[in-house]
C-alpha cells in the first residue's frame, strides 16, 4: 500500500512539475524587471554612491591590502585609472 502511495505522490509531482517550472521562470523574470528598472530609476544616486565608495577606497589604497588589490584589478580589467581620471591619484596620500 505504501508503494502505491509514493508511485501517487511522484506521478503527482513529476506530472505538476513544468507548471512549478513554468512559475519559477515567470518569478525570476519579474525579479529581473524589477531590478533593472529600479537601477534606471536610482541611477544617479547608484553612480554617486559607487563614486564616493571608489575615492574611498583610493584614499585608503597602500598598495599591499586586499582593497588595494582590489582596486588594482578593477583598473587592469577596466583599463582606466581613478574615479574620473588619473589626476584623482594626485590626491591620494599613497601618491
Amino acid at each position: 500500500m505504501s508503494e502505491f502511495i509514493v508511485l501517487a505522490v511522484s506521478n503527482g509531482w513529476v506530472s505538476s512539475w513544468p507548471q512549478q517550472y513554468a512559475m519559477f521562470l515567470i518569478l525570476v523574470f519579474l525579479a529581473e524587471l524589477v531590478a533593472g528598472i529600479s537601477g534606471f530609476v536610482f541611477r544617479h544616486e547608484i553612480k554617486d554612491i559607487l563614486r564616493v565608495s571608489y575615492k574611498s577606497a583610493m584614499d585608503k589604497y597602500d598598495g599591499t591590502g586586499p582593497q588595494s588589490k582590489t582596486l588594482d584589478t578593477i583598473q587592469r580589467n577596466l583599463e582606466c585609472c581613478g574615479s574620473e581620471n588619473y589626476t584623482d591619484w594626485g590626491n591620494t596620500d599613497y601618491f
